[in-house]
């Protein structure tokens, strides 16, 4: 069906039925009247492009949601699908709801289902059934959006590649995901029917459909059920790799119908590529990606972004229309990259190689060992960092490792007190120490507070740098030095350029206090990446001085509390504490980010995160951590550590126990900001939440754990616990005890925010 009259239907055959539901059935000529009524009275309430409308179907819904959802694509507002008594979501402008009691608490109505008109006017095709910019959203859900560009230009192509869809399909919920929403937009508008219930229904209500479009994981379950649960035209699967097996043994069964693969990238994207195979066909030995959909290129790329020759195994990229649209001058989307002929592409994370007839077989996925492309918009962020230290480091400063000008707290404005800073500098010189490195890489050196203590004790101390007036500094400074002028190697280049670094060259590599500073984890991934070949067998990478995602809304609480009145209204105080969570420039990262390193970076074995050392209670301590990552798997407690309270733990040490683990305790350096924190998220007052800054609560110092072990003999390692509280896991163990396997204290969930 073409475009300008896909959505003729409801016109031309009114009385055609368009759902099926345990209510009833929906003709086309209602739906189409429900439709306009809804628009109507969504832009009645000034609902259009930019808006997000929440729906929420009912477990009885009469078929009201699906109105609810084209008319809300008609109006130009995407839509996002609300589970009935889920949460509220802020940033909805209204809910949509069969059954206006089922609204979720603290949302408003914005219009209950009603009696629609049998007899709507015509409509004007796809223009209509999709309003707004092509860049609008349409969709989001599940940390993903879909554009109304895409899904334009994939309609355009199903419509008349899928003649099936104009018969019968089954859809078992409100679509919450791409896959879902277009396996219900293709056969309504193609003039079909879509009975609103499981598969399994179709196997005994008579409604057997003839096209069904699913994930891989839902042919497994199509398989599992009788035959009339199948479709006799179409089965569409989507997704970044089908299970052949699979399809083999569902294509035996129903040789008379068409099978398509339609290529989407593991992002939950629409299909962008189709492999189909008609009635009858062979099942190939291997299923390649098909044909890129019209308006949609494919390309496999080395790590430089250039085209890999047949046979060669490299990324695969999407081009045209798949790729989300950027407004001029703004930043690039998340993975989004621009190849060095100026296009635009986009990361699928999946390996391919290039037949010589011209398809591609998927090998595997990126993420699992190949370095990470860094895109252009990440490469000029940090481009912009570096101008800003060519003006910090162009002041004179104090000498080699002595100059801690751009240190301010954030708290006060001024600059951190110089023994606290000595203490930081000294504790992260230990830290590096311990582990005994000949020769260093350093990237990020800065003003050189960590060249300066630790060069003269290694044979080699490679240092980068992105600002060039610090190398030049340094160069002088080492200069002067004859017990470093032979030892040090500076440069001038980003983190992710190694061009010219040695490889299988450094004991260890450092990265201290630079990560804030990078644009993206995926920037910060592609650095890694590039850096573990560096490393000798056995080598490490230090990641110092890391901004704890978990703890951004206490800290930047704590800040803004320390400059408030008491009177100041709460509520807006909360408001400035979220807007400065989300303007936060720097890049904050969750623990569990690097816990989960080994799985996505090839030659890491092990990880060990840390909080930081010292006495003193700051913002470096109190919100920052260190983090080792390990090519040799570090040393674990050969038998299972023995778990104690805090009560119990010097009578445990005392004992001589080869190994103590204490989970979950109260971290004296932050109790008071994660209680004040709480009490402005709960809406007291400012008084109150000042107040609660200043208590003394029951908490331990990390500090004092690290004193208790060492005195006993034990080696201690204090990571954080999984929660957002700040609270502290700790384990102690003695360096007599056999060791064997890995040792990683960290939070086993992944979540990291770059902000």
């Amino acid at each position: 069906m073409t475009e300008s009259g896909c959505l003729t239907v409801a016109s031309a055959c009114p009385e055609r039925p368009a759902l099926v539901t345990d209510a009833g059935t929906v003709t086309h000529g209602r739906l189409e009247g429900w439709t306009r009524q809804l628009a109507d009275a969504l832009r009645a309430r000034g609902v259009g492009p930019g808006a997000l409308v929440g729906i929420v179907a009912a477990a009885d819904d009469d078929g009201g949601a699906v109105a609810a959802l084209l008319a809300t694509l008609r109006v130009g507002a995407a839509y996002t699908r609300l589970d009935v008594g889920a949460a509220p979501t802020a940033a909805l402008s209204g809910v949509l709801a069969a059954d206006p009691g089922a609204v979720p608490a603290g949302t408003v109505a914005v219009l209950p289902f009603g009696t629609a008109p049998v007899d709507p006017p015509p409509v004007d095709g796809l223009r209509v059934a999709l309003g707004g910019a092509l860049d609008d959203d349409v969709l989001v859900g599940d940390g993903t959006a879909l554009g109304a560009r895409a899904l334009r230009a994939y309609l355009r192509w199903a419509l008349p590649a899928y003649p099936a869809a104009a018969g019968v399909a089954v859809l078992p919920t409100l679509p919450g995901t791409a896959a879902e929403l277009t396996a219900l937009l293709v056969p309504l508008f193609a003039g079909g029917c879509v009975q609103l219930g499981e598969l399994e229904d179709a196997a005994w209500s008579g409604w057997r459909p003839t096209f069904a479009k699913l994930t891989p994981d839902g042919l497994a379950a199509l398989t599992a059920l009788p035959d009339e649960a199948s479709p006799t035209g179409e089965l569409v699967l989507t997704g970044p790799r089908v299970p052949r097996d699979e399809v083999a043994r569902w294509r035996r069964r129903h040789p008379g119908a068409a099978l398509t693969w339609e290529y989407a990238p593991a992002d939950g994207a629409l299909g962008c590529a189709a492999l189909r195979l008609p009635a009858g066909a062979p099942l190939p030995d291997v299923l390649p990606v098909g044909l890129p959909l019209p308006g949609t290129t494919l390309r496999l790329l080395d790590p430089d972004l250039h085209p890999t020759p047949a046979g060669d195994v490299g990324e695969l990229y999407l081009g045209g229309e798949s790729v989300p649209a950027v407004e001029p001058g703004g930043p690039l989307p998340s993975g989004v990259v621009v190849d060095p002929f100026g296009i635009r592409l986009r990361r699928t994370g999946d390996l391919g190689r290039r037949r010589a007839e011209g398809g591609v077989d998927l090998v595997g996925r990126a993420a699992a060992g190949s370095v990470p492309p860094v895109d252009v918009g990440d490469a000029a962020v940090v481009r912009d960092w570096e101008s800003i230290y060519d003006q910090l480091y162009a002041v004179p400063a104090d000498g080699l490792g002595g100059d801690f000008s751009g240190w301010n707290s954030s708290y006060t404005g001024q600059p951190i007190p110089l023994p606290e800073m000595r203490e930081w500098q000294q504790a992260t010189v230990d830290r590096i120490r311990a582990l005994r490195p000949e020769r260093v890489l350093e990237i990020g050196a800065g003003s050189g507070l960590l060249l300066g203590r630790l060069a003269r004790e290694c044979q080699s101390y490679w240092a980068t740098d992105l600002s060039g007036t610090a190398v030049r500094r340094l160069a002088e400074q080492t200069a002067a030095r004859p017990d470093l002028a032979d030892r040090v190697v500076l440069r001038h280049q980003a983190a992710h350029d190694v061009t010219g670094l040695p490889h299988a060259s450094f004991d260890v590599v450092v990265l201290n206090s630079v990560v804030q500073y990078f644009p993206t984890l995926d920037y910060l991934d592609a650095v890694l990446a590039r850096v573990v070949p560096l490393l000798r067998p056995g080598g490490a990478i230090f990641v110092g001085d890391v901004r704890n995602a978990r703890l951004a809304f206490t800290m930047q609480a704590a800040v803004r509390l320390l400059r408030a009145e008491p009177d100041d209204d709460p509520a807006r105080l909360r408001a400035d504490v979220n807007r400065a969570v989300a303007l936060d420039k720097e890049l904050l990262v969750d623990p569990g980010f690097f816990a989960d390193a080994p799985a996505r970076l090839n030659g890491v074995a092990g990880v060990d995160v840390q909080v930081k050392r010292g006495r003193f209670h700051n913002e470096l301590t109190r919100h920052r951590y260190d983090v080792l990552l390990h090519t040799a798997a570090p040393a674990r407690p050969g038998t299972p550590p023995v778990s104690c309270d805090l009560a119990g733990l010097p009578a445990a040490l005392a004992a001589g126990v080869p190994a103590v683990r204490v989970t979950g305790l109260a971290n004296a350096r932050l109790a008071t900001e994660v209680s004040a924190a709480a009490a402005l998220a709960a809406g007291l007052p400012v008084a109150t939440c000042r107040r609660r800054l200043d208590d003394d609560r029951r908490a331990v110092d990390p500090e004092d754990l690290a004193v208790l072990g060492e005195d006993a003999g034990y080696a201690v390692t204090i990571g954080w616990a999984d929660d957002a509280d700040g609270s502290l896991d700790v384990l102690f163990t003695r360096p007599t005890a056999p060791m064997v396997g890995t040792i990683a204290v960290t939070p086993a969930r992944r979540s990291a925010v770059p902000c």
